[in-house]
Order: C-alpha cells, then sequence, then structure tokens
C-alpha cells in the first residue's frame, strides 16, 4: 500500500514533492526558528531554481505574473528586514553600503533616458535595486557571522532534493543525460551546484569539518559533476583550488609557493617549445583539445557565432548601450533579428561582459570592473587584516563569477542566483570593512582619552 502511495507521488514530478515538502516544513520553522536568519535566503533559491508559474518565460523573473509576485513579495520583506535592527527599530545600516555598487546602479537608471523598451527596462531596473536590497537584508540579519552562509543550509536541503529526484524521476535529467535536479537546465543545476562546493568548503574551513561536513562537500561534488556542465566544473575547479592552494601557502609557506612557481614555469617551457617547433602559440590547439574532450566544439555550442553578431550590434551604440533590459525582448523586440537566427532561440549573449556593454555600453562596463575592483581591493585588506579565510573564499565567489560570465551572463542580471551571491558578497565585505575602521577608531579615540587621563 505504502509503495502504491509512494509511486503515485513520484509520479506527480519533482515539483511536487518540493512543494510538499516545503508547505510541511516551512509553517513547523516559522513557528520554531528565527525567520530573518534564513527566510530571504531560502527565498531567493527558490525562485533562482526552481520553475513555477509557466509562460515561456518561466526560467526568468518575468516569466509570470506568480513569478512577478513571488519577486515582489521577496523584495518586500527583503525592505522590511534590511531596516530593521537589532533593536527591532527601522533605521538604515550605512555601514553595509557600497558606494561604487550604488553608482552602477544609478547608471541603470539614468539608462531609462535613452531606452527604447522604457516599459520593460523600468521593470528591470526596480527589480535591479531589489536585488540590492536583499543584499542588504542578508547582510544586516546574518546569522554565521557571514551573509554568504545564509545560503548554505538551505541550500543543502534543495541540494539534497534534487539528487532525491535523480535517483527517483528520469525527468531530473535532459536529452543528454546531463542532470537538472529540479531546475530548468542542468547549466542552471550546475551553477546552484558549483556555489554549494563553494559555500560548503566555505563552512568546513570556518568552522572545522566533521565527517557529515565532508560529506556533504562530496555531495555538492557529485551533483555538480553529474550535470556535465563544462563552464560550473571548470569555474569551481578554479575556486577551489585558489582556496586549497593559498591554505597550503600559509600552513607550508616557501615549500608550496616554490611548487607553484616550478610548475608556472613548466608550463611556459612547454609552451615556448611548442611555439619553436610549430612557429604558433599553442593556445588555440590546447582550446581545441579541451573543448573537444567535454563533447563540445570550438564555437562553444554557437556561443561563438552568437558573439559575432552581438559585436555587430554594439557597434550601434557602444558608448551608453540600448538602456539597462532593453535589448532582450524575445522575438519582437530588438533583439529579434538575433533570436530568429539561432534555433535554440538565445535569451541572453552568453557573456556577461558582452551583456553589460550592450545594455549599458563601454562606460557602464567599466563602472562593473571599478565594483569588482573595489571588491578586489577590500578583500586583499580583509586578508591583510588577518581574517584570511572569510577573504579567501569570497574571493573565490569573485574569481567563479568572473569565469562564469565568460560563457554565461550573471552580471547584473535581475533573477540570477550568482548576481545575487555576488552582490551580497559585496555588501558583507563592505560592511566588515567599515565596521572594522570604526572599532580600530573608537579604539584609538578610548586609548587616546585613557593617555589625557593619566
Amino acid at each position: 500500500m505504502l509503495q502504491t502511495v509512494y509511486a503515485y507521488l513520484i509520479g506527480l514530478g519533482p515539483y511536487f514533492l518540493v512543494a510538499a515538502f516545503l508547505g510541511a516544513a516551512l509553517p513547523a520553522v516559522l513557528v520554531a526558528g528565527k525567520p530573518e536568519k534564513w527566510l530571504v535566503a531560502t527565498m531567493v533559491l527558490i525562485l533562482c531554481l526552481i520553475p513555477f508559474g509557466g509562460g515561456s518565460l518561466a526560467s526568468a523573473s518575468e516569466g509570470s505574473t506568480l513569478r512577478q509576485v513571488g519577486w515582489s513579495l521577496l523584495f518586500t520583506i527583503a525592505l522590511y528586514l534590511s531596516l530593521r535592527g537589532p533593536d527591532k527599530r527601522l533605521s538604515l545600516d550605512r555601514t553595509s553600503l557600497s558606494i561604487p555598487y550604488f553608482v552602477l546602479l544609478a547608471f541603470a537608471v539614468l539608462s531609462l533616458i535613452w531606452s527604447n523598451e522604457l516599459l520593460v527596462s523600468a521593470k528591470r531596473v526596480l527589480q535591479l535595486v531589489g536585488v540590492g536590497v536583499v543584499a542588504m537584508a542578508l547582510v544586516r540579519q546574518k546569522a554565521d557571522g557571514d551573509a554568504l552562509l545564509a545560503f548554505t543550509w538551505p541550500g543543502m536541503v534543495i541540494l539534497l532534493l534534487g539528487l532525491l529526484a535523480g535517483l527517483t524521476i528520469d525527468s531530473s535529467f535532459d536529452s543528454a543525460g546531463g542532470f537538472r535536479g529540479i531546475t530548468f537546465t542542468k547549466n542552471v543545476w550546475g551553477q546552484f551546484s558549483m556555489l554549494m562546493v563553494i559555500l560548503v568548503l566555505y563552512h568546513a574551513l570556518r568552522h572545522g569539518g566533521g565527517v557529515v561536513i565532508w560529506g556533504a562537500w562530496a555531495l555538492t561534488w557529485a551533483s555538480l559533476l553529474a550535470t556535465g556542465s563544462t563552464t560550473s566544473i571548470a569555474t569551481a575547479a578554479a575556486s577551489v583550488f585558489m582556496i586549497l592552494y593559498w591554505m597550503l601557502c600559509l600552513k607550508h609557506g616557501a615549500p608550496a609557493l616554490a611548487m607553484g612557481i616550478a610548475a608556472a614555469m613548466l608550463t611556459l617551457a612547454g609552451a615556448f617549445g611548442y611555439f619553436v617547433v610549430e612557429g604558433t602559440v599553442p593556445l588555440h590547439a590546447l582550446f581545441s583539445a579541451g573543448v573537444e574532450s567535454v563533447g563540445k566544439d570550438a564555437t562553444l555550442t554557437g556561443r561563438t557565432d552568437l558573439w559575432t553578431m552581438m559585436f555587430n550590434e554594439i557597434l550601434r551604440h557602444p558608448y551608453l548601450g540600448t538602456g539597462y533590459g532593453a535589448f532582450w525582448t524575445g522575438v519582437d523586440g530588438e533583439s529579434a533579428t538575433i533570436v530568429r537566427s539561432f534555433a535554440w532561440q538565445p535569451g541572453q549573449a552568453h557573456s556577461g561582459y558582452i551583456d553589460v556593454t550592450n545594455e549599458l555600453g563601454i562606460l557602464g562596463l567599466l563602472l562593473l570592473f571599478v565594483v569588482l575592483g573595489f571588491h578586489f581591493v577590500a578583500l586583499i585588506r580583509r586578508y591583510r587584516s588577518g581574517d584570511r579565510v572569510p577573504a579567501l573564499c569570497h574571493g573565490a565567489i569573485l574569481l567563479a563569477a568572473m569565469l562564469l560570465n565568460v560563457s554565461e551572463t550573471s552580471f547584473v542580471r535581475t533573477g540570477h542566483l550568482w548576481w545575487i551571491v555576488l552582490s551580497v558578497s559585496i555588501f558583507e565585505v563592505a560592511s566588515n570593512e567599515r565596521r572594522r575602521t570604526l572599532g580600530s577608531g573608537v579604539g584609538r579615540k578610548s586609548a587616546s582619552v585613557g593617555v589625557r587621563s593619566v
């Protein structure tokens, strides 16, 4: 009898299982726990990952009225929590504000002036501002000393549900055998799994890893590898290598650093030998071998053809772009020619750098680099202050975001998990730096008062 009931429930699909779990678990947790510590992060993951609401753009934030309601509810809750202080009074926490980030937002708002799709641009700009509010809320209500870690345990619950669906439901795999869990595509699940790889490792390094934590980390890798998403796997490997190698250097000092330098020198020597024999730099050969080894072609599944068309589009408005969110509007707007040129009907340039340049121009791209540059400098200062593990793990998030946006778009993208995560990282690091500066200032003032009293 129980097997019959279980088979019937499985037949309803993975999304029903997720809904049933959330329907049973959320009321209990809301009563027993402090929702401000996890609610926003959980809502972000659900809205970014789980398809619901129907429509041709079900995977996008503007996919349906139901999804719009979901994002509006999230932004409203986040606005309240971003203003709610420890004493439960409403106030603005200026320590978490990132000035370069808000300059970029202001430029996106300003781009409404020259947008040909004013209504669409205005709606997406509001969502973009909402993402900033979400980041502020997560930083202010952080439960584990770091706002990024708010995603860890809700993320593990979703990852386990996805793996359970993969064991029981065939629709969790696409036609090519790529694992997509309970999301739209294997790339979405791959990017989520990549995030969980970094966050669980961060948790282990910060709090110490037992059997449960390292077992959870192994599951995140299994989930990621099952997707077959080349970009996500390579990006996760590079980010984790950066963290672990730097930790190795901290522990063993000169020997580990010497190993890295030796490996770099051998790589350069091999490249020079190839140049002497073949007369060309080996980059093209390595690129072709790399993409062929994972079943891709040299066009990166049509991306290079798309990029060529996008570069021609950028030349029409190189400095200020089309206006934020004004280009990708389906088969009826400015993107119509490009969308109709590909059987898979792209909804992005599959490069965050290209999409930002197309919509906000060269000036917008430079502002994005300023945001990332200020964040990187803040991470260096945090590392030098002795807070090394958080600095390295936030640095891994930055590295992953920059690598991911070579062949996917998440930069300044409303409703994209990795833009939200990067925004949280930027606000968290800025908040930590300001609090540290204020603390040292108070300490110096107290010391000077003490000297005078003596």
